[in-house]
This record gives C-alpha cells, structure tokens and sequence, in this order.
C-alpha cells in the first residue's frame, strides 16, 4: 500500500515536474522575443509608445501569465498549456504561409519557372558565365559596379574602395566604354554600351547645355528590358540632351555624391531624382554608416571624372580576377536567394512580420531615415536652385504596394508614402506620382515580368516615361 502511495506520488512529481517545465519554456520564449525587440529598438533608437504597447507589452503579459500559472492546479495549467500551444502553433503556421505564399511571388526565387509557364524562353547562364563568353571574343566588358560593393555589400579586393595614388576612392560609375550585362528577368539577358563613366548613355552627353539628367538605381541603369526600352531613353527619344546617372543599390547617399560628382559641374535644366519606395530609405540605413556620409559636407568630392582611366583599370583587374577564381558574382540572384533566406525566414517568422503587416502592427524600420533623406534633397533642391535648374522626384511604386489582400492603410504605411509626400510637399519639390499612373492602369502587376516583385517590364517603363514626358511638356 505505502510502495502504491509512494509510486503516485512519484508519478505526481514527475507529471507536476513536467507541467512546471513546458511553463518556464514559454517564460523563457517570450523572454528571447522581449531581449530581442528591447536590444533591436534600442540599439536603433526607435522605441516609440507603439513599440513598448506592441513589442515589449505583449511579450511581458505572456510572461506575467505563465509565471501566474506556476501556481494554479495542474489540471488548469494543462489547459491553458494545451490553449497556448494550438494558438503559437497556428499563429507560425499562418506566419510560415504567408511567408512562403510572398516568396512563390517575388523576385527572390528564380523567374525561370515563371517563363516556362508561359511558354517562353528563358535564358539560366549567370552573369560571370555571360562575362567570361563576352571576353572570350575579345569584347572589352565588365560587371556592373555599384556603389554598395565598395561599401557595406562588399566583396574581398572591393572593401572600402580602390586605392589611386594613396588614396582610397568609391567608384559612383563603372568601367567606361565597355558591354554591361545586366540581367536576364524577363527571360533574356539585357546589355548596354557604358559611356565615358560607365554609365547607360550614348557617348558624348557629358557636356554644358544638357536638359534633363536623371539620378537613381538599378530604375535608371535600365534593368530588366533593352536599352532602348528603358525610361531614360525613351525620354531621350524626345529630348535628346538627356543623361542617365544611376547605378543598381544607390540610395541618397549615394545619389548625393553622383550629383557632386556629375551633375553640378554641368547644370542642367532638369534633374530627375527617381526615389523608389522599396528600398531607398533601407539603402540609407546602410550607406549612412560608409564613406558616402562624407557627402554631407557640401564641400566634399572626390573628383571621380579624373580618376576614370585608374578606375577602369582596377575594376577590370577584379573582373578578370573574380573569372579566374570562379567566384559568384555577389548579385546573382540564384546564390543570393540561398545565402538569403535561412536569415530572412528565421528573422520574419520568428517575430511574426508578415501577420504584423497585416494588422498594421509592424513599423517600417527605415522611417527613421526620412528627415536624413530629407537633408539630401534639400542639398539638392538648394544647388539646382542655385544655378536655376528645376528638380523633380519621380515616385516609383513597388510590387508590393499592389498585392491585392493589402487596405489602402496598409499600402500606405508599407512605406512611408504619406511621410515621404508630405516630406516633399515640405520641401516644395514637384512630384512625379507613377505610383497614382500604375494604380489607374487598371492592372498595375502586368508592369512586372511574370507578374512577380521584379523591375518594371517595357510597359512600366513606357508608364514612367509617359508619366515624365507629360509632366515636362517634352
């Protein structure tokens, strides 16, 4: 009898010793989430009234209530552990669906099968595989060299710059007067001719009496349709004295220095600044932290125009150096998605991001980057004044801005559109809305390859083109 009463007991024990552990693994849960959030808000200076009622609230109530638990019987403490499990459970199965169900449409994954869907061709060489078939015939060509490279997405043999003559230089351009390949998203590579700087122009724009010049990323450097189907060149079709000044990844800073660089020094009439909503603000929180910060200082160049000649020379050194190591290029999309998405889907689903969105709980962490922006186009704004030039923004809208289950709230706190509007309204600088453009369309996803969170097709190009012309009287 005393063994049976023993052996209960034991049992007791041990069930009790479970119940209690199942409860300090869901303190110690919300424990990790709480650390998490306070160490990424402070160390990021964005904890504001909405992040201690939504971070750190929720996860401290959930710690109080299992704590509490630890005291209750153990047959409520099953229950609550059972309605506790079935809810975290399918909070990260919806969270994991959504998450995937996002990945099935975007640019990350492969558009290969996209094409094959629709019977179209599509072409899977890599870029080095393009480059190197490029050199074997004797054709003078190179990557497409963006700033980034040089800074916080740097590669060995491009970390913080190249040096020329002691000194340490971040290339805004790329290799001049040599074939550019640039990417394969609607199915087929794309190239252009680089100029004198190793932009996308025809050869001889850089000179006093220029029209319009555009500043921007990869939107400007043509990615993603021919060279003459980019919106830059279809506006040179009706104005002639037109220059593309942009590079894939530039963000304001970097946009800041191409104009120091390139644009004062020939003044022109127009500048178009092309700020897409994605990612322009996420390019600043990088780039703020590199040498392209210098630019603040209304003084400061590094006088890249006679530095042309060494530049070529390295980044043709890199290239030929990248092909013989067989090395990926660090923006093939393939390699990158796979390095990529283990951190993106531990970080996101982790903390719930995509269900946050949708219950308009998740902050843009880049907000914070909008009155530094600001400052830039002011620089801006105040020298193209100065000269008596006028400057534009041309709003571009991103994929995601019109993923059909999103309310217009959503769609405009995604990225800051009202904040980045009124920033400009502030600044009196007239906008060019392509996002009010797509939207009116009628079906603004058919301006994407495949219909996936790609660069604009011919058609979205020929949208902001049309959209600018209109604007401009051109």
């Amino acid at each position: 009898m005393r063994r049976c009463h023993g052996d209960c007991c034991t049992a007791m024990k041990k069930r009790q010793y479970s119940i209690n552990s199942i409860l300090y693994l869901g303190i110690l849960f919300f424990l990790v989430i709480l650390a998490y959030v306070l160490f990424k808000k402070v160390l990021s200076n964005t904890l504001s009234l909405k992040s201690l009622i939504v971070y750190v609230g929720t996860p401290s109530c959930f710690i109080v209530l299992f704590i509490y638990m630890l005291r209750m019987k153990d047959n409520v403490k099953i229950n609550f552990i059972i309605v506790s499990c079935s809810l975290i459970v399918s909070l990260y199965f919806c969270e994991s669906t959504l998450y995937y169900r996002d990945l099935s449409k975007s640019g990350i994954v492969p558009n290969a099968a996209a094409a094959k869907k629709n019977g179209k061709h599509f072409d899977t060489r890599t870029r080095l595989e393009i480059l190197s078939e490029l050199n074997e015939k004797g054709i003078r060509s190179s990557l497409s060299f963006s700033p980034r490279q040089f800074t916080y997405m740097s590669k060995p043999g491009l970390i913080g710059g190249i040096t020329i003559d002691s000194k340490l230089i971040i290339p805004l351009g790329s290799v001049s007067h040599a074939v550019i390949p640039l990417d394969n998203e609607g199915g087929e590579w794309t190239y252009y001719n680089s100029d004198e700087y190793g932009f996308n122009n025809p050869k001889g724009l850089y000179e006093q009496g220029l029209d319009i010049v555009a500043l921007g990323d990869s939107f400007i450097e043509g990615t993603g349709v021919t060279v003459d189907k980019n919106s830059v060149a279809l506006i040179r079709k009706k104005c002639k004295k037109t220059l593309a000044l942009g590079k894939s990844g530039n963000g304001p800073l970097a946009m800041l220095g191409t104009f120091r660089e390139y644009v004062k020094p020939l003044q022109p009439k127009i500048v178009l600044w092309y700020y897409y909503e994605e990612n322009d603000l996420q390019d600043l929180k990088y780039e703020r932290e590199t040498q392209l910060v210098k630019y603040m200082n209304k003084e400061y160049r590094q006088g890249l125009q006679m530095y042309q000649k060494e530049i070529d020379e390295k980044l043709l050194q890199y290239c030929v150096h990248v092909l013989s190591e067989k090395k990926k290029e660090a923006n093939d999309k393939r390699n990158y998605a796979v390095s990529l998405a283990p951190r993106v889907f531990i970080k996101n689903i982790f903390l719930l991001s995509r269900i946050r969105e949708r219950l308009t709980l998740k902050e843009n962490p880049f907000k914070e980057k909008l009155p530094l922006c600001k400052q830039i186009l002011e620089q801006i704004k105040d020298s193209t004044d100065a000269w008596g030039g006028k400057l534009y923004v041309v709003y571009l809208p991103a994929h995601a801005s019109f993923i059909k289950d999103l309310t217009q709230q959503q769609r405009d706190t995604l990225f800051n559109r009202k904040e980045v509007l009124n920033c400009l309204a502030s600044l009196k600088i007239p906008v060019i809305d392509v996002y009010e453009a797509f939207k009116t369309q009628g079906d603004p996803l058919s301006n994407f390859p495949f219909r996936l969170r790609n660069h604009y097709n011919e058609r979205g190009y020929q949208i902001v083109a049309d959209e600018i012309i209109k604007e401009l009287q051109l």
